[in-house]
């Protein structure tokens, strides 16, 4: 009687460790697409370019009348998406609960199972350099979308060129932006 209670809580840390070291991948649904005329990017998102050193965010919104709000927000939206490629923060929390109970009748049983996820994203990051280069507007559906864009050649550029800025804190961009690049390479190279 005592054996098959060891194997079920062996079985039990088992699948409880396998847990642990599974790496979980998240996918975020696509958004609906565009027409068929939209720019590449507005179905593609940032994977529309390879610029080496260039980061893109496209931002979506749709269902707001008012025009400057729709469009601001959709801004928003696409700068938090490069926000996101250099810092985000993610938790989750998973619950999933079955059982299967027979009374006696071979081959009848009363099965009932629950799965929960909850999923908690956060992103925090200074953006000194991004800029909006696109808007498209969905005539079917009325989805704003903004591309946003994010050049750090141009920055580096740009801080050579600015003649009012002490050398000392262009010195501090500069680098600050060549190690907020080679993070996200080395991140990129672990996946």
């Amino acid at each position: 009687m005592r054996q098959p209670i060891v194997n079920v809580l062996v079985i039990a840390a088992l699948a409880a460790l396998a847990g642990c070291v599974t790496k979980q991948v998240i996918v975020q649904a696509p958004a609906a697409p565009a027409a068929p005329s939209a720019p590449a990017w507005v179905n593609q998102g940032a994977g529309a370019f390879k610029d080496p050193g260039v980061f893109y965010g496209v931002g979506r919104v749709s269902g707001i009348r008012n025009v400057a709000l729709a469009y601001q927000a959709a801004d928003d939206r696409a700068r938090a998406e490069i926000a996101q490629t250099f810092s985000s923060y993610m938790a989750r929390l998973g619950k999933d609960y079955q059982a299967s109970t027979s009374a006696g009748e071979p081959g009848k049983s009363s099965e009932e199972q629950h799965v929960e996820v909850a999923l908690k994203s956060f992103s925090k990051a200074t953006l000194a350099g991004t800029v909006i280069i696109d808007h498209y507007v969905d005539s079917a559906s009325g989805m704003v979308s903004a591309l946003c864009k994010l050049d750090m050649a141009a920055i580096n550029k740009s801080l050579e060129q600015a003649k009012d800025i002490p050398e000392k804190l262009r010195d501090i961009i500069r680098t600050n932006s060549e190690k907020s690049h080679d993070n996200l390479s080395a991140e990129e190279a672990k996946h």
